[in-house]
């Protein structure tokens, strides 16, 4: 694992470097060039994204004792949002046509992040006032 890290960021400069050079010397035409760039820049995107997934997979995977903090923190996020969704109607009203939003299944959806929304700040609120009115009383 010491040896992949800098390996992969060698890597990944020297794709970058790469593709500065490409961009640059592609055409001299400003549209191949800026479609060239914003593919490029869509890539990098992935690739970024792809890392952000896979390298704290990693270090749970190698440090699993700090890793169950984490997994506490998402379990408690599904179980909000399955109870956000399980309170959630799939109504869909003349309001939700208007801007194209005809599926039940999608407004279930949107209602139960919603909700979710409304417990977590609910939740947020309750520990900050608990918290303070503790320390009024110490």
């Amino acid at each position: 694992m010491k040896v992949f890290k800098p390996v992969f960021y060698a890597l990944v400069a020297l794709i970058c470097l790469y593709l500065v050079y490409a961009v640059y010397m592609s055409s001299n035409s400003v549209e191949t060039g800026a479609g060239f760039g914003i593919t490029i820049t869509f890539l990098l995107g992935v690739i970024a994204a792809g890392a952000a997934i896979i390298f704290p997979i990693v270090y749970m995977i190698s440090h699993p004792k700090s890793a169950v903090q984490a997994l506490i923190g998402v379990g408690l996020i599904l179980v909000t949002f399955g109870l956000g969704y399980a309170l959630s109607g799939d109504e869909i009203l003349i309001s939700y046509e208007k801007v194209g939003f005809t599926s039940a299944s999608a407004s279930k959806l949107v209602g139960g992040a919603l909700k979710m929304m409304y417990i977590t700040i609910a939740a947020v609120m309750g520990a900050t006032v608990y918290s303070e009115v503790r320390k009024l009383f110490k």
